[in-house]
């Protein structure tokens, strides 16, 4: 069954969300009968897209043209038609194409330029390496979202600056005279329990214990506990 469509109507399937792949099974089967008529073997139509043409068809029925009238026999063949409107819709889908993978492109040297400027990614061979790297093992296309993806999984590998809030701060623990650690100032009842006593009296030092006069629970803790 041959089917008649102008490239205006051929073109907002390729722009319609719902049809767009559609438009992709079409475009093989189309031909040039005029400049303002595209002509389609929805017969030659692959088995994947027929339910789709069946819909896009019943819901655009006025898009469909009809048929020419017969006209009388030529004298001679006529020469073929320059199939301009299909070459400029072609033309147009690759602009469009190229247009989308560039903006696509662009977002994702922006996601990844903030690592650098914000999270304290180091911008040096290494990490280039592995970042790159991945999205030629994973054969990812380089989006913004991908790129998240991509520092999520190499975070513990990738260097980061000493500022950045990916890496853990350090914490130093003060050592006592006798070797051990001190106790920490909102340390528990449980861990004041197990500590020394020179972790205790430490803990109370700093507290600023010894300097009250009588009756805070802590020294009667300590007292409790030495005993």
């Amino acid at each position: 069954m041959i089917i008649r469509i102008s490239p205006t109507t051929f073109k907002t399937m390729f722009e319609d969300r719902n049809y767009y792949t559609l438009y992709y099974g079409l475009l093989p089967l189309a031909k040039g009968e005029s400049p303002d008529v595209l002509t389609f073997d929805i017969d030659r139509l692959g088995e994947a897209f027929r339910l789709q043409w069946a819909d896009w068809a019943r819901t655009h029925q006025d898009k469909i043209l009809e048929a020419p009238a017969a006209a009388p026999p030529a004298p001679a063949a006529p020469a073929p038609i320059l199939n301009d409107s299909l070459a400029r819709l072609q033309r147009e889908q690759r602009e469009a194409e190229a247009e989308t993978a560039q903006l696509q492109s662009d977002a994702a040297t922006k996601r990844a330029a903030w690592y650098l400027s914000d999270q304290g990614l180091l911008d040096n061979d290494y990490n280039r390496d592995l970042f790159f790297g991945w999205f030629d093992r994973n054969k990812a296309a380089f989006t913004s979202a991908n790129v998240d993806i991509c520092i999520q999984q190499l975070s513990s590998e990738l260097q980061w600056a000493v500022w950045s809030p990916r890496v853990a701060p350090v914490v130093t623990v003060r050592m006592l005279e006798n070797g051990e650690p001190e106790l920490p100032i909102d340390c528990s009842e449980q861990e004041m329990r197990r500590a020394s006593k020179a972790q205790l009296q430490d803990l109370s030092l700093r507290r600023g214990e010894g300097r009250q006069s009588r009756g805070w629970s802590g020294s009667k803790f300590i007292e409790s506990t030495m005993n």
